[in-house]
């Protein structure tokens, strides 16, 4: 997210309550329900609270790093980002074209957490409050990762950009003060214009140590409701990076269909399979 100047910063907060007017209508009239092969109406009147979840190998985050740099070019600067979620837009639209019938789709909404907190300045200088927003992350569907990573790029620049997260955060503290069945019925709706969860942490630089032990990685599992049909979840620890996938089980018993193509189109973007065996080489079974 870019750090608006003090004049930026004051405009957008004179503008705001006319913005907050549009985001409204433009969530609630104009984006209708997301139907896709992952999530018809059938789908999502059998989904229930089980859900299946699955790991994908441990990441080394310098190679990610150094393929982002690889991979750029004069016109397009990739990102760590940048990596991670082509992989995941290719796999989607692998799934829809191989597993369903669903030809058309070439985007997914994701809900992806975003936060306002400013950042701590030291151990322990953290804030637990709720500054934060759940903002439809409209991805677009590749079919090539080589040549979409460079319309990914483009459109999360776009993203960090936007007013629209800023703007979201106001809305659902507005959201949250209206009484439980109308923000029941108001946060149903918002999910139902989304098909997955993403969320993609930036963890400790250095392993936590516990009882003397040095921590190896760590993974967690985005939880999402309503009618999200699963989630990616990412987080990085010291120089490792954990994915974590979770699909509801109306929609496929287990998520190794996905994790198999995740894994492949990372084959693609990290240079081959190698990347598999960072766990065994770091000693980890």
């Amino acid at each position: 997210m870019v750090r608006f100047g003090w004049l930026q910063d004051l405009l957008i907060k004179m503008s705001m309550p006319f913005y907050l007017i549009w985001l409204t209508i433009n969530l609630v009239v104009l984006r209708k329900p997301e139907r896709n092969g992952f999530k018809s109406n059938e789908i999502i009147k059998k989904m229930s609270t089980h859900k299946s979840v699955m790991f994908v190998p441990d990441i080394e985050t310098d190679l990610i790093k150094a393929r982002a740099k690889a991979l750029s070019t004069e016109g397009s600067r990739l990102t760590f980002n940048d990596i991670l979620i082509a992989a995941i837009s290719k796999t989607i639209n692998d799934y829809l074209h191989k597993s369903t019938d669903d030809r058309t789709t070439k985007q997914a909404i994701l809900a992806c957490p975003f936060s306002l907190r400013r950042p701590p300045t030291a151990l322990g200088d953290f804030e637990f409050n709720n500054d934060f927003a759940i903002v439809p992350l409209q991805l677009r569907l590749i079919d090539n990762v080589k040549e979409g990573i460079k319309l990914i790029s483009r459109d999360m620049n776009g993203l960090k950009k936007s007013i629209e997260p800023i703007g979201l955060v106001y809305l659902i503290k507005i959201v949250m003060q209206l009484p439980e069945f109308v923000r029941a019925l108001v946060l149903e709706d918002f999910c139902d214009k989304m098909t997955f969860g993403f969320s993609n942490v930036p963890g400790p630089k250095h392993a936590f140590v516990t009882a003397g032990a040095k921590n190896q990685g760590m993974g967690f599992i985005m939880p999402v409701g309503k009618s999200i049909v699963g989630s990616f979840s990412i987080i990085s620890h010291a120089d490792v990076v954990k994915i974590g996938v979770t699909m509801d089980r109306a929609v496929m018993e287990s998520p190794k269909a996905i994790v198999d193509s995740l894994q492949n189109n990372l084959d693609e973007l990290l240079g081959g399979p190698e990347w598999r065996d960072y766990g065994k080489r770091r000693g980890i079974k």
